[in-house]
C-alpha cells in the first residue's frame, strides 16, 4: 500500500535556502537554520545529502549564476529578427547565387541566335510559308519568290503553316545588311490569333525607291519577341534567330 502524502514541514528551509546552502552560498543565519533542520530528523538529513550529491554531479549549476544568467537574459533588449537570406544555409545559397548570375547574364546578352535553313525548296508540304501579294496600278496580285517589284508598290503578308499560338514577325533586309520590319511596322511579334479575317498581317508595306535584290524572312516563334532579337546571317537567304523560332524566306526583286 502506498503510504499516505505529507504536507511539507512549514519549518522547513526552502528549496532555495536549501540549494543556497548545498552551493555554499548561504548568508550565516540561513546556514545555521539549515543545520538545525537537519539535526532533527535523519531523513532531513538524508534529504540534504541527496540534494548536495546532485549539486555535485553539476558542477557549474549555482543557483546564483543560474539566475544572474536569466536575469541578464530578461534585460537584454530584445534581438532583431534574423532576414531571411541569412537563415539559409551556405550549400542553398551557392546554387541560388549561380543561377541569379546566369540569369542576368542571360537577360544582358538577350537570346541566342541560332541559324535556321531558309531554303523555300527544302520545305516540306505542310511546312511554315509565306504568301505576299503586291498591289500595283489599282490589282492585286500574288507574287512568286523572285518576282520584280517597283517603288510604290504595297505588299501584303500572310503567313501559312504557323502554329496557332505563336508570335509572327516579317523582316526584310536592307543593302547594307540592316534587318528592318515589314509587318507589324513596330518590329514587334504578333500573336497569330491577331491575324485578320483573311489570315493576314493587318499592316501593309510601301516599297520605297532602293533597288536590287532583297530578301524576306518569316519569323515564327513559340514566344514574342521583336526586331532586335533577330540578326542576318552570313549567307544569302539566311536569317539567325533565337532557338524555338523557324522561319520561311521569300525573295523580291526591286527595280
Amino acid at each position: 500500500m502506498n503510504a499516505p502524502w505529507h504536507l511539507r514541514d512549514p519549518d522547513a528551509p526552502s528549496e532555495l535556502t536549501l540549494d543556497a546552502y548545498v552551493a555554499g552560498e548561504a548568508t550565516p543565519d540561513e546556514a545555521a537554520r539549515v543545520e538545525a533542520w537537519a539535526a532533527q530528523d535523519a531523513t532531513h538529513q538524508a534529504t540534504l545529502d541527496a540534494r548536495r550529491a546532485g549539486f555535485g554531479a553539476l558542477p557549474g549549476a549555482r543557483p546564483q549564476v543560474m539566475q544572474a544568467r536569466i536575469a541578464q537574459a530578461l534585460e537584454a533588449p530584445p534581438a532583431a529578427a534574423t532576414p531571411w537570406w541569412r537563415r539559409w544555409r551556405l550549400p542553398v545559397l551557392l546554387p541560388l547565387a549561380a543561377a541569379a548570375t546566369a540569369a542576368l547574364v542571360l537577360a544582358l546578352r538577350g537570346p541566342l541566335p541560332t541559324p535556321l535553313p531558309d531554303d523555300p525548296g527544302l520545305r516540306a508540304k505542310g511546312s511554315l510559308t509565306l504568301r505576299v501579294f503586291r498591289a500595283h496600278d489599282g490589282a492585286v496580285a500574288e507574287l512568286v519568290s523572285g518576282d520584280t517589284v517597283e517603288a510604290g508598290d504595297r505588299l501584303r503578308f500572310r503567313p501559312e503553316g504557323a502554329p496557332p499560338d505563336g508570335h509572327l514577325l516579317v523582316v526584310g533586309r536592307e543593302a547594307d545588311g540592316a534587318l528592318f520590319a515589314y509587318a507589324p511596322l513596330a518590329g514587334r511579334s504578333l500573336p497569330a490569333s491577331g491575324l485578320d479575317a483573311e489570315g493576314a498581317l493587318p499592316d501593309a508595306a510601301e516599297l520605297d525607291g532602293s533597288q536590287g535584290r532583297e530578301w524576306v524572312w518569316l519569323v515564327a516563334c513559340d514566344r514574342p519577341f521583336d526586331l532586335g532579337d533577330l540578326a542576318p546571317a552570313e549567307a544569302a537567304g539566311r536569317l539567325r534567330t533565337p532557338a524555338g523560332c523557324h522561319t520561311a524566306a521569300f525573295e523580291i526583286d526591286k527595280r
